[in-house]
């Protein structure tokens, strides 16, 4: 397996920070991180972003 770019988008409203929470398949333990995930080529990171926030909790983001 190569190399993998991730972007994470980190998402504040009122102090708050909207994190998903997601399991790890090598332990089964539990982890929270800000959405995101893995560049696909010939993309920015800014496109990576928009896309995964809206794959991953069907929202669009304003003014990223």
């Amino acid at each position: 397996m190569g190399i993998r770019t991730t972007c994470l988008c980190l998402i504040q409203r009122d102090g708050y920070y909207l994190l998903q929470e997601t399991q790890l398949a090598s332990s089964g333990r539990i982890m929270y991180r800000p959405v995101g995930g893995t560049m696909e080529p010939g993309e920015s990171s800014l496109q990576t972003v928009i896309r995964e926030v809206r794959e991953e909790i069907g929202a669009d983001l304003i003014d990223p």
